[in-house]
Formats: structure tokens, C-alpha cells, sequence
């Protein structure tokens, strides 16, 4: 039972993973994807600029990252 439900769950991961990259393909979605990540861009640049100031003064001189910012967030 144990290797039925392995194959299973591999049969399904294989669809899924087939599924997403086909619906990544659609004009729409790929338009929408591409404005996600201006707009990422341009908000991590902000908050580059924001945090700056934190990231000098850190002991550890962490990369501004995603969890650099989580830290600096925290601290105040």
C-alpha cells in the first residue's frame, strides 16, 4: 500500500508541475507575472533605501534580503 500511495503522489506532482508550467505560458498570466515583479522591484528598492540606515549601523552586516529585512523590521 505503502508504494501505491508513493507512485500516487508522484503521478500528482508530475500533473501539477505540467499544469503550471502550461498556464505560465498564457499571455495574461505572464503579463501579470511580469508586472508582480516590477513591482517587487520597485518596492525592494524603496525599502533598500529605507533600511539602509539599519544595515550600517548592524554588528552583523547582513545582505539586505528578504530575511535581512524581516530582521530590520523587527528590531524597531
Amino acid at each position: 500500500m505503502e508504494q501505491r500511495v508513493q507512485d500516487a503522489v508522484r503521478r500528482h506532482i508530475r500533473t501539477r508541475r505540467y499544469v503550471l508550467s502550461v498556464v505560465w505560458t498564457y499571455p495574461g498570466v505572464r503579463e501579470a507575472r511580469n508586472r508582480v515583479e516590477a513591482a517587487e522591484t520597485e518596492l525592494g528598492l524603496k525599502l533598500y533605501t529605507r533600511l539602509q540606515p539599519f544595515q550600517d549601523r548592524a554588528v552583523l552586516r547582513l545582505p539586505i534580503t528578504a530575511i535581512g529585512i524581516i530582521i530590520a523590521l523587527t528590531k524597531r
